[in-house]
């Protein structure tokens, strides 16, 4: 029977701990350890830790190493006992079965590190939906592949994805947080990738995400600039370092900065005509031009006032860099 560490940061998010905790402990056909690191809650969040590890055998909290203030995602992951681990939201709860469904994908296929599927919302522990939970073929993707299609959107395809991974894997990336943000949660995936296949269990939902934070699916809602930046960041920084040396980078690195690119210019023609959508459709013009040379050449409506204002602001970007 495979064994699988479930990584929780629970850092002032003392209500979400009970319920997480209920559907990880429930899981059938894995051995489970929980792996419970308290960075720095000012709530009474570790007075519930410390209840829950003396209540079930099978539920650790995890302690500083190397003289750390605060406990980290690594160190949980240098005192994994199992085979695969999980690094999973406290907001987020486990659907019926997935731990067993994910280590069954991974018993079959040794060179898959990575397996995820479906999340589905949900408002309270009290009224949880029904997750979609049938047998499935595993969409098998290569590590370079999986990337490819990842460029092809410069996205991670689905909100909230959860993974389950070889404990080894993990180890290789570090550190890392447990309730990752989109931009995060995608460059952690982009590297096991380098490292390996990936398994999608399409159809299959193996997460609940609580509604409210599902629909905030991009961090800084206030500008969209703010995401198109992150994930550029994301994908600049795998093809500097992990994803460098992959066949064919430098135009994996180009189809992703054309999807942004592309994402920008779609985003900036949907604009109300707003004074401050405007500010942020110039913002979304320049963006879109620095990140792919013919983002120029994409259809577009008809010309606005921002686009005027984009147009100018790159003139003058053109300038300050040419007296430097």
């Amino acid at each position: 029977m495979s064994s699988v560490s479930v990584v929780i940061a629970c850092d002032s998010r003392a209500r979400s701990i009970p319920g997480c905790l209920d559907s990880v402990l429930a899981q059938t056909g894995v051995d489970v350890e929980v792996l419970l690191v308290n960075q720095g809650s000012n709530d009474w969040t570790s007075a519930v830790v410390a209840a829950a590890a003396r209540t079930d055998p099978r539920v650790r909290v995890v302690l500083c190493g190397n003289g750390g203030d605060t406990p980290s995602i690594a160190d949980a992951l240098a005192c994994a006992s199992g085979d695969l681990t999980m690094l999973l939201n406290v907001d987020d709860r486990l659907a019926p079965g997935a731990l067993a469904r994910a280590a069954g994908v991974l018993d079959m296929h040794p060179k898959v590190g990575m397996v995820y599927g479906g999340s589905l919302p949900f408002d309270s522990d009290d009224a949880m939906p029904s997750a979609r939970m049938q047998t499935v073929m595993p969409e098998v993707w290569q590590g370079r592949e999986w990337i490819a299609e990842r460029c092809r959107t410069a996205s991670m395809g689905i909100a909230s994805a959860r993974a389950v991974v070889r404990t080894t894997l993990e180890r290789e990336l570090g550190d890392g947080c447990a309730a990752p943000l989109p931009d995060e949660a995608l460059a952690r995936c982009l590297r096991l990738a380098v490292r390996a296949d990936i398994v999608f269990l399409r159809g299959v939902d193996q997460t609940y995400v609580v509604a409210a934070l599902n629909a905030v699916a991009r961090p800084g809602q206030g500008s969209p600039i703010e995401d198109l930046r992150l994930r550029k960041a994301t994908f600049d920084a795998l093809f500097a370092v992990d994803g460098r040396d992959l066949p064919g980078a430098e135009g994996l690195h180009a189809m992703a900065n054309r999807a942004l690119a592309r994402e920008a210019i779609s985003v900036a023609d949907r604009g109300d005509g707003s004074e401050l959508t405007g500010e942020w459709n110039a913002e979304l013009e320049v963006f879109a031009a620095q990140a792919y040379a013919d983002a120029g050449a994409f259809p577009r409506r008809r010309t606005m006032p921002w686009r005027r204002r984009a147009r100018a602001k790159l003139r003058l970007g053109h300038g300050e860099r040419c007296r430097g």
